[in-house]
């Protein structure tokens, strides 16, 4: 829950700024300008912590295959 929220400051952040320095002319933002902001964010962090995730999973199993592989060298096995 903490990655998530890292995240979430983080894009919450760029989103505000972009608004700031005139993004938000792009949109019709009028009433609830920072709220759609912090939607934005939450909206763009979910598929970013998934990515995250998913990529440490990954790390995790190229090791344990790595351990795999190198136990096989050593017993000679092909």
């Amino acid at each position: 829950m903490k990655h998530f929220f890292q995240i979430f400051l983080i894009c919450l952040i760029i989103i505000e700024v972009f608004f700031f320095f005139g993004g938000g002319l792009l949109f019709d933002l009028s009433r609830h300008y920072y709220g759609a902001g912090a939607a934005i964010a939450f909206f763009i962090t979910i598929p970013i912590l998934i990515f995250t995730e998913q990529n440490g999973r990954i790390a995790a199993l190229e090791k344990r295959i790595q351990k795999l592989e190198d136990r096989e060298l050593e017993h000679g096995e092909p």
